[in-house]
């Protein structure tokens, strides 16, 4: 059985490297990309995440738009979004 794949998007490194660190220790794949036009070119290809963790903050506005181009690619996958004010399993 292979490891459960995890894709990380944000923009903030220290945020992303942490999450990164914690997951791998528990063995998780992940792979890193940043907001933008590379996360959803990223979901055209596989082999596809299990899961998503999308950084919301500090964005203008784009992680929201990304989390709905994400969703319309790939319905079947599990998103998490975090902002400095939520956190929740969209």
């Amino acid at each position: 059985m292979s490891a459960p794949r995890v894709l990380l998007v944000g923009n903030e490194p220290g945020m992303v490297q942490s999450v990164n660190a914690v997951l791998a220790d528990h063995l998780y794949e992940t792979e890193t990309v940043e907001i933008g036009s590379q996360a959803i070119m990223r979901l055209h290809r596989t082999p596809v995440p299990d899961l998503v963790l999308l950084e919301l903050s500090n964005d203008n506005g784009k992680g929201l738009q990304i989390l709905q181009e994400f969703r319309q690619i790939r319905p079947d996958v599990s998103w998490w979004k975090q902002s400095v004010t939520e956190h929740r399993i969209v």
